[in-house]
């Protein structure tokens, strides 16, 4: 396995926006979060990769993986500020 979310919470205050989140990603794989506007996919993105703290959890093992991920999401980020808005 390259990398993995596990038991992952997030809280702003006293709101708690991710409640136990679970991922993993072997070497390779293709993944997609289908959800709704607003519902933390780019958050959950965000702190797998290391740009936002998370409240509790783990990330890992690789910190290879961490970084590479860290790359693409901030490619996302700089094309949807630059081109999305």
């Amino acid at each position: 396995m390259t990398f993995f979310l596990d038991r992952m919470t997030k809280l702003f205050g006293s709101v708690k926006l991710l409640h136990v989140f679970d991922l993993a990603a072997d070497d390779g794989e293709f993944l997609v979060l289908p959800a709704a506007s607003g519902s933390g996919k780019s958050t959950v993105l965000s702190m797998g990769a290391g740009l936002e703290r998370i409240s509790s959890g783990r990330i890992g093992p690789s910190s290879q993986a961490n970084s590479a991920l860290a790359t693409s999401i901030i490619s996302v980020i700089v094309f949807r500020c630059s081109e999305l808005g």
